[in-house]
């Protein structure tokens, strides 16, 4: 089977992505005996153009658009991708490869799957589940531990998975805001988290989660286990936890946005104004 890994991620503020998730799909098309080419137009000045001559070279059976981000993130200038992306990349494509089945996957899929694939006229979405697990089931079979672990893959309730855990360990080796320790502690759980990112400044080591080195799994290891041994540690630290997400909540942001908002305009902008340095630079 001819299949063509597709990058139309082409942000590069603040700085450029490299398609690791996509790489990994194509290494495993590749891997089970696929002709796979890749097209990263990350750099790309003509993505259209791009795509037809990918397309007539390759002339791809399957088509895997990987879409990272909806938009720029950025408020004072804002920028939606996905008419870029259906434009130019879907129309090549589509022009091109009419019989190609085209699937469409990446972290913004997993936020609105239905609207994407519906956006972008795809054939297939795909959500959820990590790229590990091929490898991790093997492993927890091989390990004798495959009774004692259970892979649910991609789940709606995440309020009934959280309340399912004894302890939730968060693993991340990066993390921005990190609203899954949020979550966690909106639900009252006890929380081993790394030490990485925003989780720093959402709560506090021994107070309500225990933090680890990133990349360590003996001490994520040790921590979980540690809160399962000791019940009074793990229910201090939940139900601290409880009470700390409040702080995150869309009543509590709102009012201190807007208490931030009165307080600017109350204050009166002063500057100490060098008329001497103005006037020489004036003349």
């Amino acid at each position: 089977m001819r299949v063509l890994c597709v990058n139309p991620n082409r942000e590069q503020m603040p700085w450029p992505v490299v398609p690791v998730g996509l790489s990994l799909v194509a290494t495993a098309l590749e891997a089970a005996g696929h002709d796979v080419a890749f097209l990263d137009l990350t750099f790309e000045g003509n993505p259209t153009r791009a795509v037809e001559r990918a397309v007539r070279r390759h002339a791809p059976e399957w088509v895997a658009l990987s879409v990272r981000n909806l938009d720029n993130c950025n408020f004072d200038k804002p920028v939606f991708f996905l008419p870029e992306i259906r434009d130019q990349v879907v129309a090549a494509l589509r022009a091109h490869a009419p019989a190609a089945r085209l699937v469409v996957g990446g972290a913004a899929v997993n936020v609105c799957p239905t609207e994407i694939l519906e956006y972008l006229g795809a054939d297939y979405a795909i959500v959820g589940e990590g790229e590990e697990r091929a490898q991790l089931e093997p492993l927890a079979q091989e390990l004798g531990l495959r009774e004692k672990l259970h892979f649910a893959g991609f789940v709606n309730d995440v309020q009934a998975a959280l309340n399912a855990c004894d302890v939730v360990v968060i693993p991340s080796l990066r993390e921005g805001f990190g609203l899954i320790l949020a979550e966690a502690m909106a639900a009252g759980r006890p929380i081993v988290a790394t030490r990485v990112g925003g989780m720093l400044e959402m709560a506090q080591h021994e107070q309500q989660v225990l933090f680890v080195p990133p990349a360590n799994s003996s001490a994520l290891a040790q921590a979980a286990l540690r809160l399962l041994q000791d019940q009074n540690l793990a229910t201090r630290l939940a139900e601290a936890a409880r009470t700390h997400s409040e702080n995150f909540s869309i009543e509590k942001n709102v009012a201190a946005l807007e208490a931030l908002y009165l307080r600017l305009d109350k204050k009166p902008l002063s500057r100490q104004i060098d008329h001497a340095k103005i006037a020489t630079l004036a003349a």
